[in-house]
């Protein structure tokens, strides 16, 4: 039994050495030469950054939501 762990193991191991050996798709090649010469941007001061966008989920979000879902679901009914 000692043995069949070991040679498991062994199988195991080399399986794990063979898939290092891969290549690895989408990373060969080099990029783009005006992405190398493309300029770094400029690092701002927390003061100039611009504001955030404003929230998309408001107080009235659900119930908007709801109302959306009743009338669609009333439209469905009708079609049938």
């Amino acid at each position: 039994m000692k043995r069949r762990s070991q040679s498991r193991l062994g199988l195991c191991i080399a399986m794990l050495m063979l898939s290092a050996c891969g290549q690895i798709p989408g990373l060969e090649g080099e990029a783009a030469p005006a992405a190398g010469a493309a300029p770094y941007p400029d690092i701002l001061p927390a003061s100039e950054l611009p504001s955030p966008p404003a929230p998309r989920l408001t107080d009235t979000t659900e119930a908007e939501i709801d109302g959306r879902r009743t009338r669609l679901q009333r439209r469905a009914s009708e079609l049938q």
